[in-house]
């Protein structure tokens, strides 16, 4: 979700922002904490090997900060285009410290609570296994443990998804339904492509995974599942992934996502 902004002064988030546009090209950071019912920030150097992408804050600091006040949050800017990275959760809650991130093409904030959002703890670095623990067990258990419904296990339909039209621009793609029995018994429904540009908390996306003879082609079928979550972050089960190997992981739903997803679908609970 984005920032709140009763939650951090109005000065606050502007120095934040000035010290980020005069550094465009490398990741600022630091901490924000609290003295005397008056917030401060706490300007630490980013340590990274690629400040450019990344960022290493000086633990020092924050030790130093929490001897002064109460640190309420770190924060950080990103030089592209993206909001948290699946690093920027798994520290979160590593230092059980609330996240504020300013994104510098965007000019915008996004903030991650580590308390309110404990659960997703539960669904990150599980080793993928086909038919044991895939992109689709993961879809399930999410949708029963945290919102309580229960979808169909893995059946024909579902591993015989098919699409009709050309692959050449997927945005227009319509699933055949004959081979979607499963959406109709689960209660789902699908976007349109004007809908599919305001994504919704909860909502699946039913993406091309990509050729399975190895590759980055697409292959013209559905083939992998994820959940579109707060701060734009997209929840998925990898096989094989470069760098995050056969995890899953929360990352930035940006246009590199875009450009796979087949269709999406949103659950009729959600439906307003």
């Amino acid at each position: 979700m984005d920032v709140s902004f009763d939650i951090f002064h109005s000065n606050i988030l502007n120095e934040i922002k000035n010290l980020a546009q005069k550094n465009k090209f490398k990741e600022i950071c630091g901490f924000i904490y609290l003295k005397n019912g008056k917030q401060y920030i706490y300007k630490s150097e980013n340590i990274s090997t690629d400040p450019k992408n990344f960022f290493t804050a000086n633990l020092g600091d924050l030790e130093l900060c929490t001897q002064i006040g109460k640190v309420i949050a770190c924060f950080h800017s990103h030089t592209r285009n993206m909001t948290f990275t699946h690093e920027d959760i798994e520290n979160s809650f590593s230092l059980k410290l609330n996240y504020l991130l300013y994104v510098i093409p965007e000019d915008k904030f996004y903030f991650f609570d580590q308390e309110k959002h404990a659960y997703m703890k539960e669904y990150m670095n599980k080793k993928f296994n086909i038919e044991q623990l895939d992109c689709y067990d993961l879809l399930t258990s999410f949708y029963k443990n945290q919102l309580n419904i229960e979808l169909t296990s893995k059946d024909y339909e579902i591993k015989n998804m098919q699409i009709k039209d050309s692959i050449k621009n997927p945005y227009t793609l319509i699933p055949d339904e004959k081979n979607l029995e499963w959406l109709k018994r689960n209660n789902f429904y699908i976007l349109t492509r004007e809908e599919m540009k305001k994504l919704k908390e909860y909502d699946i996306l039913i993406i091309d995974g990509g050729d399975p003879n190895g590759g980055r082609r697409r292959y013209g079928k559905p083939t992998h599942f994820g959940i579109y979550l707060p701060n734009k972050m997209l929840l998925h089960h990898n096989y094989d992934h470069p760098k995050y190997g056969n995890r899953s992981i929360y990352e930035c739903y940006r246009k590199a996502h875009q450009r796979y997803v087949l269709y999406v679908i949103r659950h009729k609970s959600f439906i307003t």
